[in-house]
């Protein structure tokens, strides 16, 4: 179920997304890309790379993560975004 914080993020950037910036990333890029923030409420923050088309989403939980994805049709986890933890690959 999406909750009402990822729903608000949502409707605040969608006219933001096309067909060619809809990635979405949970983790600070390392390679130093310009980013500017379009969206920062209720402890989500979310920046946009204009450059390479692409999205950094902080404050959400995994699952709120995947919700708000979905909420854009991405709906393959191998798309998700989410660089898995250790303890996520060792149990």
């Amino acid at each position: 179920m999406t909750t009402k914080r990822v729903q608000e993020a949502f409707e605040a950037i969608k006219s933001e997304v096309t067909s060619d910036n809809c990635q979405f990333f949970n983790t600070r890029n390392i390679v130093g890309d310009e980013m500017e923030t379009i969206y920062e409420k209720d402890g989500i923050t979310i920046d946009i790379c204009y450059d390479w088309g692409y999205f950094e989403v902080f404050g959400m939980t995994n699952e709120e993560f995947i919700d708000f994805k979905r909420l854009f049709g991405i709906n393959n986890p191998k798309q998700s975004g989410i660089i898995p933890t250790m303890a996520d690959i060792f149990g």
